[in-house]
């Protein structure tokens, strides 16, 4: 048994056998004598006076105008600067949201409405209408992939090898060059199209339904309503498409060939370009009350704008990949309930922009369209109307006539763009609807039928008028009934030089470019007197009486 002396003398020893291994000298690491560490990092040197960097200062208008040259993916690497710049980067950023009835749409749509800072930089709504066919079998789905091929991928590449990470694919599109003899029997086990239908498949039921059970207007109601600074929307079906002709899909081996870059939607992103797309209006069967697909997924969308009161100043409906624009028949009261015209009217009633292409597919129902002529004649704030007015049936010479769209005693004292194209309207009207019922600067006109009238006197009175500062003039132009006008009577001109020498005139002035060169120029005074009636010019003139005003040369010019 140890005692407290032997206990003592044994910690000695110890302690000196540790002192001495502490004087030892150390071997030096690959022959390399050990640095002393640093005197500033020891915190013993004296510490130099080195300037901190200047923060640069911009004004929050100049960030503004930054921000608004740079595209997405280059606004995603600003956000990892500094959280000052992240909260300048996030509105640019998320301008825009999608939706649709597709799962990952409705998932990226719920994850940025229900976001507190992200949602309130929500400026847009892009509404895609597009469905998947629910009878789409696979030799169908089969024959639809190789008319997409065939119609994106560019003649000029045929003798260029299209390199891809799938092998299958690349043996498709040769195939597919080559002739469609035997092209169904020796692809139809390849793996791309297989897994191509049955995801097609899987977003068809998956939208059936969504849209039956209600969930779509639930959903985009809720989203809604976390938007408060919401103030366009768009309703499209050109679901964003790969090229096959662009430069990354051929002589380069890249295992992310068939990525495409961030544009369109989230699916649209991660959509395969060998895998078929959704289909567009024009394609779609009806629906069980018998209008289209569009017509139901377009009054979707107004009801939940009207039901969380969303003050919408800008709608634009575009076309689809066929040409075709919103159906007539998604406008005609008839076919809507009070409760959906009441909606309809709410939603829009404050628009300042409306862009909308409107396809006639019925010519026995041509006086149906009673929903725009209300509409309209409610918008006293609009300030750009784009409408294009189209039929599918080519027997139906003249376009929609001007009380089939616009109201009778429609004023807009801020409309100061104008874009219209299939209308027919008499010569007067289009005079007082021109240069009376609106303060247009900006007009763009195509395949516009007078009813009665010239356009000689219209190009005049336009220029009498000296508002606009922008026209454009594009299509085939009749008066006179139905008549074809010839622009120039010269025939060394073509009709697209013809139109531009009208714009030119009506814009800068000069001589009537339908003037005969031995014609008087006072002659086209008289073109423009004779759009207007009788009763109308006595009216002028005896309230420029009455007023004590100078009558104008022009009205004197006519006996």
């Amino acid at each position: 048994m140890l005692t407290g002396k032997d206990t003592f003398q044994i910690l000695r020893k110890t302690a000196n056998v540790v002192n001495v291994s502490a004087q030892t000298p150390q071997p030096m690491e690959n022959n390399k004598p050990r640095r002393r560490s640093s005197r500033r990092i020891r915190g013993l040197a004296p510490q130099m006076d080195v300037p901190p960097p200047k923060e640069v200062y911009l004004p929050p208008e100049l960030k503004v105008a930054v921000l608004a040259q740079l595209d997405k993916r280059d606004l995603k690497n600003v956000r990892l600067v500094s959280k000052e710049w992240n909260a300048s980067a996030i509105e640019p950023l998320f301008d825009k949201v999608y939706i649709s009835c597709r799962a990952k749409d409705l998932e990226v749509f719920k994850n940025i409405t229900s976001h507190p800072v992200i949602s309130k930089g929500v400026r847009e709504l892009v509404y895609d209408g597009s469905l998947f066919r629910k009878d789409m079998h696979f030799r169908d789905y089969f024959r639809h992939v190789y008319c997409e091929i065939v119609r994106n991928e560019s003649q000029s590449r045929r003798d260029t090898l299209f390199d891809s990470a799938d092998v299958q694919i690349n043996g498709f599109v040769q195939h597919c060059r080559e002739g469609t003899r035997g092209l169904y029997k020796t692809h139809k086990r390849n793996t791309f199209l297989i897994e191509g239908h049955q995801k097609y498949r899987d977003c068809s039921a998956f939208e059936d339904r969504f849209m039956n059970e209600g969930l779509l207007l639930d959903d985009l109601c809720t989203g809604l309503r976390s938007l408060e600074h919401l103030r366009s929307v768009v309703l499209d079906t050109k679901m964003w498409r790969h090229h096959l002709h662009e430069d990354k899909y051929f002589g380069t081996v890249n295992p992310n060939t068939l990525h495409g870059p961030s544009s369109g939607s989230p699916l649209c992103r991660s959509w395969n370009p060998f895998h078929f797309r959704p289909s567009a209006w024009n394609l779609l069967p009806e629906v069980d009350d018998g209008r289209s697909h569009i017509c139901a997924q377009f009054h979707i969308l107004t009801k939940a704008i009207a039901v969380t009161n969303r003050k919408i100043s800008s709608l634009q409906v575009s076309t689809d990949e066929g040409g075709r624009g919103l159906p007539q028949q998604a406008l005609m009261k008839s076919k809507l309930t009070y409760s959906e015209f009441w909606h309809f009217m709410t939603a829009y009633s404050g628009l300042r922009c409306l862009d909308i292409e409107i396809t006639m597919d019925n010519p026995d129902q041509r006086d149906a369209l009673t929903v725009l002529p209300e509409l309209l004649g409610q918008t006293f704030g609009l300030r750009r109307l784009s409408l294009h007015l189209k039929s599918v049936f080519p027997a139906v010479v003249s376009g929609y006539r001007y009380d089939e769209i616009f109201p009778a005693l429609g004023f807009w004292p801020k409309l100061t763009e104008l874009s219209i194209s299939g209308l027919a309207i008499s010569g007067w009207y289009l005079m007082s609807f021109l240069l009376g019922r609106a303060r247009l600067t900006q007009l763009n006109l195509c395949a516009i039928d007078l009813l009665d009238g010239t356009w000689e006197g219209v190009i005049e009175g336009m220029r009498h008028r000296r508002q606009l500062t922008e026209l454009n003039m594009s299509g085939n132009f009749k008066h006179c009934g139905g008549a074809v006008f010839n622009c120039i009577p010269e025939d060394k001109f073509t009709d697209w030089e013809a139109l531009q020498a009208i714009e030119y005139y009506v814009i800068f002035g000069g001589r009537h470019p339908c003037l005969p060169p031995e014609s008087d120029p006072d002659t086209a005074n008289q073109w423009f007197l004779d759009l207007i009636p009788p009763q109308e010019l006595d009216n002028m003139k005896l309230l420029a009486r009455e007023a004590g005003l100078e009558i104008d040369d022009l009205f004197w010019n006519r006996k």
